[in-house]
C-alpha cells in the first residue's frame, strides 16, 4: 500500500517526537505506533475485489489507498472474472458517530446502520440492496 503523508498526519507524529514524556524510546516507539494507527483509520481505503465467474465466491484484496491502486495491482494479477474496487469507509469516522452517543446506532425506518445512508452517490437514500427507504430516521 502506498501512503502519502497528510499534513494532520505528519503534524501528530512530530508533536510525539519532540515530546519530553518519554522515558525510553521504546515508550515513544509504542506511542507514535498508536498514533499512525490512529489517524489512519481516519482515511477511507479501497479493497479489491475478484470472482471466477458469476455465483462463484468472491475474493477481496487490501486495503489500498487509491482506485487507481487497486486497478493497477489487478492488471498486475492478470485473473480474468470480474473485478470490482469497493471502498472501505473510516473506521474512525464511524467511532466519532459512536461515541456522540447516538439515540440508536441503527436507521428508525429500515433498521439498517446510519452508514448505510451516508454514501454519497446514494443522496441519503438506503445503500442496502432492495431497501426503499428514503431517508435516515433518527430515533
Amino acid at each position: 500500500m502506498k501512503l502519502t503523508p497528510r499534513a494532520d498526519e505528519v503534524k501528530a507524529v512530530v508533536a510525539l517526537l519532540e515530546s519530553d514524556g518519554y522515558d525510553s524510546a521504546t515508550a515513544l516507539a509504542k506511542d507514535i505506533i498508536r498514533t499512525v494507527g490512529e489517524q489512519l483509520s481516519e482515511r477511507e481505503m479501497y479493497a479489491w475485489v475478484w470472482r471466477a465467474q458469476e455465483g462463484s465466491y468472491q475474493l477481496a484484496w487490501g486495503p489500498f489507498s487509491s482506485e487507481f491502486e487497486v486497478r493497477s495491482m489487478a492488471k498486475k494479477a492478470g485473473l480474468g472474472g470480474d473485478h470490482m474496487t469497493l471502498k472501505l469507509y473510516s473506521v474512525g469516522a464511524m467511532t466519532e458517530r459512536l461515541d456522540a452517543k447516538a439515540p440508536s446506532p441503527m436507521c428508525a425506518t429500515c433498521g439498517h446502520p446510519h452508514g448505510a445512508h451516508e454514501h454519497p452517490k446514494q443522496g441519503g437514500k438506503c445503500s442496502i440492496k432492495k431497501c426503499t427507504c428514503k431517508r435516515d430516521t433518527k430515533v
